[in-house]
Order: structure tokens, then C-alpha cells, then sequence
């Protein structure tokens, strides 16, 4: 069966029912109220569990409208290198309020890393608003040269009592802001960031620009 809603001046949108269902139970499709504003959750499946909202982007400074206001990326126009104190890493800094019902927030930060000198080492900390996540801490090491892309990903659990060493808050109503910082681990040992040193057969200094994903599960 077709159900199909013409649009006020001309196009069509057409939803199409399966012929059947798994073990021939009833589902059910919610359409969301003003709330939860294009969020459509199905909820008569096996698993409650629905992505929410899922967006992301270059760290170019766009702005990405969603179902609680508009987030701003970072916008990241050259590399980054650390000098020996704890700082945080440009791209990686996004504040951002999930829609009603959600459970979980997936952060993920892809960037590019380069030595400044040969061996690199750096130590990783991440943040939600001040609060450090102690259990995320990350070192890192590099040598001979090593140049690549490198991703950094925690999920924030929503519910039940709040745990700052893991990231998990009783509720999440406003927007909290997510951030990674890093230091190297000595002046011999630092590495550079969003930057390339070799292209094309040579030496070559080019932006290599991170980007931010986020999805909201519920």
C-alpha cells in the first residue's frame, strides 16, 4: 500500500508499506511534534534504540542547523604545533545541545599529524565543558618520519549517575561544549598538526583541514 502526500504547489512525497513484516508484527512510524523537529523515531522495532540527529563537517567554520539551534565548527586555517603546555587542539572544539530523548552523543575527531621533530610524542586529554574525561587519556608516539591521519572517538552516555572519569552526565538540556587538549611530551618530541611535510615527491608544507562528526542516539 502507497500513501502519498501531494506537495501545496506541486511534488509529491509517497510512503510505501512492505508487503510484509517480520514475524507478521505491527509497526508503528511517530512523526515528531514540535520537540523533537525532524526527528521521526519507529517505535515498534526490536531495538528502542534510534539515531537522532547525525551531522559533521570540515573544520572550515560552517554552521549546521540543528533540532536545538545552530552549531558552529571550528575553522582550522593552518597547523598547530605545541611548545610543552596543554592546549587545545584547533578543530576539536564544538559546543552542542542533543534533541529530547537521547541517550548517547558519538564523537568523532579525524585530523592529520606530521613530525616537527623525529621522534614525535604528544599526551591527549579530553574535555566536556571543564570536566576532564580521565579515562580517555591518550598518548601517542611516533618515529622515522611518520606523517598520517589519526581519529580520536568517545561516546557520552546520558543517564544514570554522572561519572566525569567516563564522560556520563544525569542530563544533557543545554549545550555542553566537547574538546580535546594536548601537550607534547618534551621540546625534542613535538609533533605538528594539519599540516603535511611532504607532497608530491618533495618536501611541501599544505593544510591538511580535520573534521568533526556528531550523532545522537535515542
Amino acid at each position: 500500500m502507497t500513501l502519498k502526500l501531494n506537495g501545496s504547489s506541486s511534488g509529491s512525497v509517497s510512503i510505501d508499506a512492505p508487503a510484509t513484516t517480520a514475524g507478521g508484527a505491527d509497526r508503528t512510524l511517530t512523526l515528531p511534534d514540535d520537540s523533537g523537529n525532524g526527528v521521526i523515531k519507529t517505535s515498534t522495532y526490536p531495538s528502542s534504540l534510534q539515531v537522532l540527529e547525525e551531522f559533521g563537517s570540515p573544520c572550515d567554520g560552517s554552521v549546521i542547523a540543528t533540532s536545538n539551534g545552530d552549531v558552529t565548527f571550528p575553522n582550522v586555517t593552518a597547523a598547530q604545533v605545541n611548545t610543552g603546555s596543554y592546549e587545545d587542539v584547533n578543530g576539536s572544539v564544538l559546543a552542542y545541545n542533543p534533541p529530547t530523548g537521547t541517550t548517547q552523543v558519538h564523537y568523532s575527531f579525524d585530523y592529520f599529524t606530521a613530525e616537527q621533530n623525529d621522534p614525535q610524542l604528544a599526551h591527549w586529554k579530553l574535555f566536556l565543558d571543564s570536566d576532564e574525561v580521565t579515562k580517555a587519556r591518550r598518548s601517542s608516539r611516533f618515529i622515522d618520519s611518520w606523517a598520517g591521519n589519526q581519529a580520536f572517538r568517545w561516546v557520552f552516555n546520558i543517564g544514570g549517575t554522572a561519572d566525569t572519569t567516563v564522560g556520563r552526565v544525569t542530563s544533557w538540556t543545554s549545550a555542553k561544549t566537547m574538546k580535546l587538549q594536548w601537550r607534547e611530551y618534551g621540546s625534542s618530541y613535538n609533533p605538528k598538526l594539519h599540516e603535511t611535510v611532504y607532497w608530491d615527491g618533495t618536501t611541501g608544507a599544505h593544510l591538511a583541514m580535520p573534521t568533526l562528526s556528531i550523532k545522537a542516539i535515542g
